[in-house]
């Protein structure tokens, strides 16, 4: 094997095979910031030659487990129908119209709310105050939470859901605005049109994960390596001029 085609000194060989085992070995719990920080970590490690050569392996490794995720479009199809087809099934089902409410639980309900309107402590104003006041400042913090994670979210699912909407507009343009026409205009045909729906958006879907992970994989650990740097990790590793 000529290693000099792939720009690895030989010197470096136990680097980069440390780098892709631990990497590797990491993917096996499925958390893919571990991974994304483990390359970037190993990026800064190596020297320049070989650097983007390692980080081109990885992006061929996402590219060969993306392919392979493209060839379960047809399993993915039959799934999405089965689940709305049970969820339809149920939703127009008798029992998917009745809330049944024991008379043992309303019961229970009055005797508790009886002992707490009677419980001295919960009626102490100084009481109801301080949770009143932890309730608002625990909500505030999780609404937060929430928005911050709603928006990082839909910031990482850009390019899913553009490239869905993209493929929707380019090539079923028409095909979509009929099916959403038919279900808006009689809820009726729910069954007959959703089926389609899903076997039409899905595979875009499946399309936009994998663009969605192959530019994860290809820019994620690029800005690992920047903190990285900026922190001054790769000073404190003797011989490691990054």
């Amino acid at each position: 094997m000529d290693l000099s085609r792939l720009k690895i000194p030989i010197k470096e060989l136990p680097l980069v095979a440390l780098g892709i085992t631990v990497v590797l070995i990491s993917s096996i719990i499925h958390i893919p910031l571990i991974e994304f920080l483990l390359i970037g970590m190993f990026f800064g490690l190596l020297s320049k030659k070989t650097r983007w050569t390692f980080w081109g392996m990885f992006l061929l490794i996402e590219g060969f487990i993306s392919f392979r995720f493209l060839l379960r479009t047809d399993y993915a199809v039959f799934f999405a129908d089965s689940v709305i087809q049970i969820c339809t099934n149920i939703a127009h089902s008798p029992l998917g119209n009745i809330t049944i409410i024991s008379n043992s639980s309303v019961v229970l309900l009055e005797i508790f709310l009886e002992n707490v309107g009677t419980n001295p402590i919960l009626t102490n104003p100084m009481v109801v105050t301080i949770l009143s006041v932890l309730s608002v400042c625990l909500t505030i913090i999780l609404a937060v939470v929430s928005i911050v994670f709603s928006v990082g979210y839909l910031i990482i699912s850009l390019p899913v859901f553009g490239h869905v909407i993209l493929m929707l507009y380019l090539f079923h343009r028409d095909t979509f605005v009929i099916i959403m026409g038919a279900y808006f205009d009689d809820l009726s045909t729910v069954p007959t049109v959703i089926p389609p729906l899903a076997r039409v958006v899905v595979p875009y879907l499946l399309q936009g994960i994998v663009i969605q992970a192959l530019l994860m994989t290809a820019i994620c650990p690029l800005i690992f390596y920047k903190i990285l740097k900026r922190i001054g990790f790769y000073k404190r590793i003797p011989g490691i001029h990054s």
